[in-house]
């Protein structure tokens, strides 16, 4: 069965273009061997004008069905996470500076800073894919707490939220097993549940 093709925005030529060559490399190095076997060599350190043929390597990432699976999951994570709400995530959680030190998150181009959060800072990367993903199916209930109610000391204990958990799966018919409820990190009075 042909693997389900990467999400467009991060193969697009015109993308991969603007994309840092530094964090492009890294993404592509362990893949080295595919893209070697298509007559693809790593994009050169340093951009030129016309220096390099994004097209071909747009084409390998977008259409192959030789692709290491790795790559696949890459492209499709950072691919997802390219865009201002992903970006708007990953701003407010990450460093405050880019991947040489140098870069401020606020003028990195969004796919550039979804790749940066990939490569280097993983748990944060894979935290707020989780909390976009709650915002993109668009099935989610919203509760406000009530005037002069801070929720974001609250303490989600352990024996609470297993009691939930069981709770929850009783009332959709497993009674065993439960569910499993993933709270967000605290943020400013939010706090998002994952069930």
């Amino acid at each position: 069965m042909k693997p389900r093709k990467p999400v467009s925005r991060l193969v697009n030529p015109s993308i991969l273009r603007q994309l840092d060559r530094c964090l492009l490399r890294r993404l592509l190095e362990p893949s080295i061997e595919f893209l070697n076997k298509k007559g693809i060599c790593l994009p050169p350190e340093m951009k030129k004008r016309k220096d390099y043929d994004f097209s071909k390597l747009s084409k390998a990432l977008l259409d192959d069905d030789e692709r290491p699976q790795e790559l696949l999951h890459a492209l499709e994570a950072v691919g997802k996470m390219s865009d201002i709400h992903g970006a708007e995530i990953l701003k407010r959680d990450l460093p405050a500076l880019g991947p040489n030190g140098d870069t401020p998150l606020k003028k990195m181009v969004t796919a550039d800073l979804a790749l940066h959060a990939y490569l280097d800072f993983p748990d944060i990367f894979e935290s707020a894919s989780l909390e976009k993903q709650v915002v993109d199916v668009r099935r989610y209930k919203c509760f406000v707490p009530a005037n002069g109610v801070d929720i974001s000391t609250a303490c989600f204990e352990y024996h609470i939220m297993s009691d939930i958990e069981h709770e929850l799966g009783a009332l959709f018919g497993d009674k065993e097993n439960g569910c499993d409820i993933i709270p967000s990190q605290a943020t400013a009075n939010v706090r998002f549940f994952w069930i």
